[in-house]
């Protein structure tokens, strides 16, 4: 917990701070639930190729920058290609 995730829509970078990450099951759809106050962001992964497990990655809101004036090295990070699966 504590590490950022970026998002942008290219006017501005969000920043979020992870405040959880744990395995469900596949049938674990309310962890995917909007929670009523509270900004946050939730990551949705397969652990596997067959999908027997699910990785949930939640983050609350820190804060927004303006795209073109956010530091370099958050920049770069929307440049990259990111592909976890291996077969």
């Amino acid at each position: 917990a504590g590490m950022k995730i970026y998002l942008s829509d290219k006017e501005k970078i969000y920043t979020y701070s992870i405040t959880s990450v744990e395995n469900v099951t596949p049938d674990r759809v309310d962890v995917i639930n909007d929670r009523e106050g509270v900004n946050e962001v939730t990551l949705v992964t397969c652990e596997d190729a067959a999908a027997t497990s699910r990785t949930i990655v939640k983050g609350t809101l820190e804060g927004e920058t303006s795209y073109k004036d956010a530091p370099k090295e958050i920049l770069n990070a929307f440049s990259k290609t990111y592909n976890q699966m291996q077969l």
